[in-house]
């Protein structure tokens, strides 16, 4: 993404943080070392500053076409929209992520919009 010059959400910790001028090319999450991983240090970021950081990229047009997928499904299925905001929904998507790779074993985690049940629900998606 760096490389297209588009912006990335990095946590700030060596070497990520090294990459990236925070706020110009991207956002830096909080982050605590909890280990190492064979020889580079593993570190684990913090889910509020992972959120509000989802939250200050808004204008991303992925997400933001999820969200819009999203209330015209439940709009569809005739589903109250009224409590749906977008920061909400990019927050929850946010503190989903880390335990979905976890979980599938995925290095990244993407969502899509599906009707379960008479219901539109969000989806994950493990990629790699």
């Amino acid at each position: 993404a760096l490389h297209h010059g588009l912006p990335v959400l990095v946590t700030d910790g060596d070497p990520m943080n090294e990459l990236v001028d925070a706020g110009r090319t991207g956002l830096l999450i909080p982050a605590r070392q909890v280990g190492w991983t064979r020889l580079a240090p593993h570190w684990e970021c913090d889910i509020d500053g992972l959120a509000d950081a989802m939250v200050r990229f808004a204008d991303d047009p992925q997400l933001r076409a999820l969200y819009d997928a999203y209330v015209s499904a439940k709009k569809r299925c005739n589903e109250d929209v009224s409590r749906i905001s977008f920061d909400a929904m990019a927050r929850t998507v946010a503190q989903q992520i880390p335990k979905l790779r976890e979980q599938l074993k995925a290095k990244e985690i993407d969502f899509k919009v599906v009707i379960q049940g008479g219901r539109a629900v969000l989806k994950a998606v493990p990629r790699g």
